[in-house]
């Protein structure tokens, strides 16, 4: 196939089958004309563009200090994965917590020392919590959502619902206040946890695990059940 085009003497006319593609090119510089002919190379430049284009796409779902889900990417895939819960009758809960005495941490010791905290922070709840079961997500400032799978597994099939939700917030209460030990005593963190009822908008869930949070806060504990 050629592409109709004004042609000087040294120009040869274009024989690529993208003609759309290399007519734009042909009109600015017959080089690349030349080189969009080469198969090899125009799948590698598709190539680079998805590179690109999922690279972004991992920077608006992704929190660059810790490398959990963003706030935007949680409410996407939470609000699907409730939606197919209700569906199919499934079990979710919510846990949310802070970190108490982050902005004395912060401004003892400065933003650098408090953004190491998040990310170790980020790497430990990365290892060991189960991804499948559970999205992890920073919500920003020191604030973290946890929508938890709440489906019975070999090792807890014979616990309530409540009683599942409660180990895997009393296990990541343990890993995050060991983690912030780490760099100071006094860094500790208020979880609050609610059960969806399957009628709560994803919104509904969240306030109601913070006011549990909040309360918990109040009652200077750790953990608080809603």
């Amino acid at each position: 196939m050629f592409i109709e085009r004004n042609m000087d003497n040294n120009q040869k006319p274009c024989n690529y089958a993208g003609f759309e593609l290399c007519a734009t090119y042909c009109n600015e510089d017959v080089r690349l004309c030349t080189e969009l002919t080469e198969p090899a190379i125009v799948l590698n430049s598709f190539e680079l563009i998805r590179q690109e284009r999922q690279a972004y796409k991992d920077m608006l779902d992704f929190d660059h200090m810790t490398g959990l889900l963003s706030k935007r990417a949680f409410y996407e895939r939470a609000d699907a994965k409730l939606l197919q819960a209700k569906i199919h009758n499934q079990n979710y809960g919510l846990i949310t917590f802070d970190i108490n005495n982050f902005k004395k941490f912060n401004d003892q010791l400065g933003h650098v020392k408090g953004d190491q905290v998040l990310m170790q922070l980020g790497e430990a709840l990365r290892e060991n919590t189960r991804q499948d079961d559970l999205l992890s997500a920073r919500f920003g400032g020191d604030e973290f959502m946890f929508l938890c799978n709440l489906q019975p597994c070999y090792v807890d099939h014979l616990l309530l619902v409540e009683e599942r939700l409660a180990s895997i917030a009393k296990r990541m209460e343990g890993l995050v206040n060991r983690t912030l030990k780490q760099h100071a005593q006094y860094l500790t963190a208020a979880f609050g946890y609610t059960l969806w009822d399957s009628e709560q908008s994803l919104n509904q869930l969240i306030d109601s695990a913070d006011k549990a949070m909040y309360q918990a806060k109040k009652k200077q504990k750790t953990s608080f059940f809603d």
